[in-house]
């Protein structure tokens, strides 16, 4: 701006000699009239006209070379511009000649936002012979540029306005920068004031000089009636006092104060974090002090609540016989706790302190026979290139004195920026009485497991015996319903037979395998009532599901009763069809189902209406293990389908 003033003094002061040179050189041109013969008015003719062009070449330079646009027009209509310099294009595109020849071209490019307002400011130029404002004028190219335009009112000698001379500059970048400044205002202002944070600004008396919402809301005033009020206005007296203390001491000393404090306001216990600093004018001496108050309540309720978490956690790892240690894979060293040491049964100092080469350990505390699974874990810790790897592992260890225990090793690694482990660390704990009770209910377990095998061979042996009996007695009968009827009864019985059977061949005694029992159980039948393989072809689809004891014998039974049925009811005569016998697992339910193409039932049958003692068998047991029984006739095929809910069966036992 100062190069500017003294472009536009320079300019000012060439106009002003070009002007009254003009004025000279007309005067010595009236006078040649009258005076033609005389040789001196030709001489100062002809040096007015040479002074005259060195002034236009002066002039010509500095308008040039300047970053104004000068300018002159006409004091009224649309102000017309009656001669405005060259360098007009290089700033905003258009030639001379474009205001030149068009009386409205300067007032008909501001900007429409803009042009009321400078219409309006002219007047001030006619009241005080000079003003500048600013304005966004149209480039050629069709965007809008700032112009700070600067005018005077030039007068005749009787102080009638003659003519306005003025310059323009582009300011746009100038509007730009000011604009990202106001807009970083805006958005700092906007921080500030919904900052959580308390942030105010007091003068030496204690007055707030600035106030944001977190600050004033703490107090229960608005930050604009707290302006101007002192602390001792707005808080506490203790409060007020504590907080003066520290605020006299930024003043006094001029350097910055932190500090964490617990405050009462409101009746409330407060932990606050405050940063108080000193704002100083060009000598040096404090004028105001700018503070930021941060809640740390919660923080500091975290950190309780840590240290106490941190007391159980040391009580709970010594209750649970825990131990914590790292290793310094580079120098191969441990680290011990003195947790780590009880679990031994010794001390730091009987081991003489709390570092141990990996050897020593190894020696010390290792059983010899599980040395080589330790070291192997430890080379795998070593090598591995995954950085979340952790292990578990369990083995023998040597107590202090030498006698064995057990032991469980829970570790994690640590790895460099280049990817190489350079620490292990991780808990050990004494499971030695774990170990001794788990022997203890494998023991047991192998025990009751020879007793429930022979519970079941003999619960199956006896089974055989009745089914036998039954055999012999019906052998002895010539009623062939009542021979029909035994051989019923022993196929209820084998049905209930081969549960226990395979209870006692199989390793778990929780479940059976209804694909492998209903295998068996068609054999059983086909084997017990001899149909005719020739007509009745026999099909098999089972998935692998398993049911627990207390449903596989009522479901056992139901599809024995079922497949009884079909085998003796389905196909009489020369008949000839299937009977499919399957199971399988949906999302929500077990279904197990008996299907044939043989004689069909009647429309309306209902299992639950008829009273036989096979279908009350089944609508009993089917009810017992909250099933449903579905009969479906469809195209001359008739299908039973017992269904089980999975959440039913998970309720009981275990299933798949």
């Amino acid at each position: 701006m100062k190069d500017m003033k003294q472009t536009k003094e320079r300019l000012t002061k060439e106009l002003s000699t070009f002007r009254h040179k003009v004025i000279r050189l007309g005067k010595v041109q009236k006078s040649d009239k009258g005076m033609e013969r005389h040789q001196k008015a030709a001489t100062d003719r002809r040096k007015i006209e040479d002074d005259l062009c060195a002034t236009r070449g002066r002039l010509r330079i500095l308008l040039s070379s300047s970053p104004a646009v000068l300018y002159m027009s006409k004091i009224s209509g649309n102000y017309g511009t009656t001669f405005i310099s060259e360098n007009v294009k290089a700033q905003i595109g258009y030639e001379s000649n474009d205001f030149l020849d068009n009386p409205g071209f300067w007032a008909n490019h501001i900007h429409p936002d803009d042009a009321p307002r400078v219409y309006e400011e002219l007047k001030h130029v006619f009241e005080h012979d000079s003003h500048v404002y600013e304005y966004r004028f149209k480039h050629k190219d069709g965007h809008y540029i700032w112009l700070r335009d600067e005018r005077w009112l030039v007068r005749d000698t009787d102080g009638n306005p003659q003519e306005i001379v003025g310059y323009w500059i582009d300011i746009t970048d100038r509007k730009q920068a000011e604009e990202k400044i106001r807009e970083a205002e805006e958005k700092y202002r906007s921080i500030v004031e919904n900052s959580d944070d308390q942030i105010f600004m007091l003068d030496k008396d204690y007055k707030f000089l600035f106030i944001n919402k977190s600050a004033a809301n703490l107090s229960g005033k608005s930050a604009q009636k707290m302006f101007g009020m002192s602390i001792f206005e707005t808080l506490p007296k203790t409060t007020a006092i504590q907080f003066g203390e520290n605020i006299k001491k930024v003043f006094e000393t001029g350097k910055n104060i932190s500090l964490d404090e617990k405050m009462l306001i409101q009746g409330r216990e407060y932990y606050n974090s405050t940063k108080l600093n000193p704002i100083k004018d060009d000598s040096g001496r404090v004028i105001a002090v700018a503070g930021i108050v941060r809640d740390i309540t919660r923080r500091k309720q975290a950190e309780e609540a840590l240290r106490k978490s941190e007391g159980q956690l040391s009580n709970a790892m010594k209750i649970a016989n825990l131990g914590h240690w790292e290793l310094d894979v580079t120098s191969g060293m441990f680290t011990f706790t003195d947790s780590f040491y009880a679990i031994f049964r010794t001390t730091a100092q009987e081991m003489g302190g709390y570092h141990m080469s990996i050897a020593d350990y190894a020696k010390r505390f290792v059983h010899p026979e599980d040395a080589p699974l330790v070291a192997e874990e430890t080379r795998k810790a070593v090598e591995t290139d995954d950085p979340n790897f952790n292990r578990y592992i369990e083995h023998r260890m040597l107590y202090a004195d030498g006698s064995v225990g057990h032991i469980g090793v829970r570790f994690f690694i640590v790895k460099d920026e280049n990817g190489k482990t350079i620490k292990t660390y991780g808990v050990n704990q004494d499971i030695t009485e774990r170990k001794l009770a788990e022997e203890k209910i494998k023991t047991s377990l192998r025990e009751k497991d020879i007793l429930l095998k022979e519970i079941h061979h003999r619960v199956r042996n006896n089974l055989q015996i009745i089914s036998s009996l039954l055999n012999l007695q019906a052998s002895k009968i010539d009623d062939e319903n009542l021979t029909a009827i035994f051989s019923t009864s022993r196929s209820r019985i084998q049905s209930m037979a081969m549960v226990h059977e395979m209870m006692y061949t199989n390793e778990d005694f929780a479940r059976i395998n209804m694909n492998y029992y209903l295998n068996n159980l068609i054999t059983s039948l086909i084997k017990l009532f001899n149909p005719d393989m020739n007509r009745i072809q026999i099909r098999l689809k089972n998935e692998d599901i398993y049911l627990d004891l207390n449903r596989a014998i009522p479901c056992g039974m139901i599809m024995n009763e079922l497949a009884t049925n079909a085998i003796k009811h389905a196909f009489p005569g020369d008949r000839k069809g299937f009977i499919e016998i399957r199971s399988r697992k949906d999302s929500d339910s077990i279904r197990l189902s008996v299907r044939d193409d043989g004689v069909s039932l009647p429309p309306d049958f209902k299992p639950s209406e008829v009273h036989s003692l096979g279908m009350t068998i089944i609508t009993d047991l089917t009810h017992q293990i909250d099933g449903e029984l579905k009969l479906i006739q469809k195209d001359r095929i008739k299908t039973f389908e017992l269904i089980l809910p999975i959440d039913k069966v998970n309720n009981n036992e275990d299933c798949q």
